[in-house]
């Protein structure tokens, strides 16, 4: 079956961009699935002495089937991540998560919306600090077809030394508006890269299933393996297809995760396949975190952290 990789490889202005090209199924690759000894989520507690609680409320009005069903999605995650005795109930308007304490950060990660698109790449540069809009600069004149002056200006001053993520809500954008977006923080000394993104051609509903892996042999590490729907196969081949034509960098395919670009890959073919494999210099966790929260889908409602409450039992 073919499917497609995304490789980080060295491109010049210090991008750390990747290429999207087709493979097959014989890297060699060595397996690390989840652990099989987690217990799944325990319905009536932790077991442990010390617990926390972790409440969260929606950030915009939601409604009591939007959380209900936001409980259900954390309670997958939990249980896909491996954190034990996990309970989620719905109180009053709000999300009570308890677990071990030992666990807190996690189970506030839970709780991040988990929103993936797939978008063009119009314009990208490093972004060293924020800068005064200027025609002349690397990129500044791409997708001027497609976005208005005051988004490109937004762009040429978009700032992304800052590690902020910059989500749709915050512009005020959909799936179907252009946005800009930072890169994951890149190492000490190189500047993230700020882009310049097309309307989303795919999105997390057209995922089918996600998993954390690790090859050992060829020295990609961590990374997550998608597959796709069928009707999100049909939309990767037609996406790629008219991307792989484009001069650069508008033949990148922006991985945007919750407002952040995660892998800004090149196209150079048309992809037929239905898998993928995105890899960024991921850790465990952070493979692990992304799986988890595509295999869930996205959280219904806008959840923001109100209060973590510790009991120590007798």
């Amino acid at each position: 079956m073919r499917h497609f990789q995304i490789r980080h490889t060295a491109v010049p202005l210090c991008l750390g961009l990747a290429v999207l090209t087709g493979c097959s199924h014989s890297s060699g690759r060595q397996p690390h699935s989840a652990s099989s000894g987690a217990a799944a989520a325990a319905p009536d507690g932790t077991g442990e002495r010390d617990v926390s609680v972790v409440t969260f409320t929606a950030s915009t009005p939601a409604s009591a089937d939007d959380l209900r069903r936001s409980a259900d999605r954390l309670r997958k995650r939990a249980d896909t991540l491996g954190i034990t005795g996990v309970r989620v109930e719905v109180k009053d308007g709000s999300i009570d998560v308890t677990g071990p304490r030992s666990a807190e950060g996690r189970l506030r990660d839970l709780a991040a919306p988990g929103r993936l698109r797939f978008r063009d790449v119009l314009a990208a540069q490093p972004s060293p600090g924020r800068t005064t809009p200027n025609s002349s600069q690397p990129g500044a004149s791409s997708g001027q077809d497609e976005t208005s002056a005051a988004l490109r200006a937004e762009y040429q001053a978009l700032d992304c030394s800052d590690g902020h993520a910059y989500t749709e809500a915050e512009q005020g954008a959909g799936p179907g508006d252009p946005i800009v977006a930072c890169g994951l923080p890149a190492g000490t000394g190189t500047p993230s890269v700020k882009y310049l993104l097309g309307p989303a051609v795919l999105e997390d509903t057209d995922v089918a299933s996600a998993k954390a892996d690790q090859d050992t042999n060829q020295g990609m590490g961590w990374f997550v393996q998608l597959k796709f729907t069928a009707k999100g196969g049909v939309k990767l081949t037609d996406a790629t297809g008219q991307l792989a034509s484009n001069p650069a960098p508008r033949n990148q395919f922006a991985i945007v995760l919750d407002g952040r670009v995660i892998s800004a890959p090149y196209v150079r073919e048309s992809l037929t396949g239905g898998t993928a494999e995105i890899a960024g210099n991921f850790t465990e966790k952070v493979a692990r975190d992304l799986a988890a929260k595509l295999n869930s889908g996205a959280i219904p409602a806008s959840l923001r952290f109100k209060s973590s409450t510790h009991v120590t039992r007798p």
